[in-house]
């Protein structure tokens, strides 16, 4: 593959790695059965953020009105 391929494709610079694409699945999958109340959601977190270098999910706090 030589160079003017790379630039174009975008698996070359963009990869998509198929153990986050299935964590972002299932972690969509829980919060949309805590939307629907399959699962008891205490916290009501708006989103979660999963870091790779420190293998930390952080879920954020509902903001107080």
């Amino acid at each position: 593959m030589g160079n003017t391929e790379a630039e174009n494709d975008l698996y070359a610079t963009d990869i998509q790695i198929a153990e986050l694409n299935a964590l972002t699945a299932n972690l969509s999958v829980i919060r949309w059965k805590k939307m629907l109340g399959f699962y008891v959601d205490k916290r009501k977190e708006p989103y979660s953020v999963y870091t790779i270098n420190y293998n930390e999910l952080d879920n954020a706090e509902e903001e107080e009105i």
